[in-house]
């Protein structure tokens, strides 16, 4: 399937992401505690060895910090934006990681995926996650068909983590900012975000959901209780506000989650 897609957004939209290659931990987004929270929680579901893909892996920040910690991992990653695969092989040059990273540029959507047709990935990866690079797709006609692309690389029993933003979430901070006189808050110009309803009906063969929250304390507290607080001192509310940073070691709340994982088990 070839999707014509949206000329000019594409183009803008890559031309973004080239742009904040270079970034390092805020090239994916500023909010670097968010960015933190989602690598925390992705590590908890990969497992110590095998074979993982990072699908949108940006400039491999990310890839990196796993295998820190699990260098057990053989792990490939890919990209659209040229740039951030550019900076991301710089990456893993810097941290000696060029024997557990094989970094390639390809769309998720277009791309052909025959460079895994190797004997080691002749069952599929054990573990593929992205971290919001489905809601960088325009519509979930795009999301969906990116999705089953994925589904198809893993091998039985594998897990598809999909770490991405959702309106489930941004609706209910919305519930509470309008609450208390804030305005809303819109998806940037450049994400598409999913609903979990929407993923509730994929067809994908053998597949058990679980949704995994893990940002809603975080989530509260800066986009509600910190940003009021700003408000009524006349200040612009900051990512590496105190009570941000205090936020992230409080038992999750189960609201407010804008950040959500869809884990998706193959199993059989």
């Amino acid at each position: 399937m070839f999707f014509r897609l949206d000329k000019d957004l594409n183009s803008e939209r890559l031309e973004y992401w080239n742009s904040r290659s270079k970034m390092g931990l805020e090239a994916g987004t500023p909010d670097v505690n968010l960015k933190h929270l989602e690598i925390k929680k992705i590590l908890e579901l990969l497992p110590e060895t095998g074979f993982i893909l990072d699908a949108g892996c940006g400039n491999a920040y990310t890839l990196c910090e796993i295998i820190k910690k699990k260098n057990g991992i053989k792990a490939f990653g890919f990209d659209y934006s040229p740039n951030m695969i550019r900076n991301g092989i710089e990456e893993v040059k810097l941290n000696g990681f060029e024997d557990h990273i094989t970094l390639f540029n390809a769309d998720i959507i277009n791309s052909s995926f025959d460079r895994f047709d190797i004997p080691e990935l002749r069952n599929g990866f054990d573990c593929i996650y992205t971290e919001r690079s489905i809601i960088n797709l325009n519509n979930f006609k795009e999301q969906k068909y990116a999705i089953e692309r994925l589904w198809k690389l893993l091998k039985v029993n594998g897990k598809l983590i999909l770490c991405e933003s959702f309106f489930d979430g941004l609706d209910q901070i919305n519930h509470f900012r309008n609450s208390i006189d804030l305005p809303s808050i819109n998806p940037p110009w450049h994400n598409r975000y999913l609903r979990i309803n929407e993923l509730e009906k994929l067809s994908l063969s053998d597949s058990k959901l679980e949704i995994i929250e893990f940002s809603g304390s975080y989530y509260f507290v800066s986009r509600v209780v910190n940003a009021f607080n700003a408000k009524h001192q006349s200040i612009t509310p900051s990512y590496d506000d105190h009570l941000n940073i205090m936020s992230l070691d409080l038992p999750n709340l189960n609201i407010c989650g804008q950040a959500k994982i869809a884990l998706f088990t193959k199993m059989s």
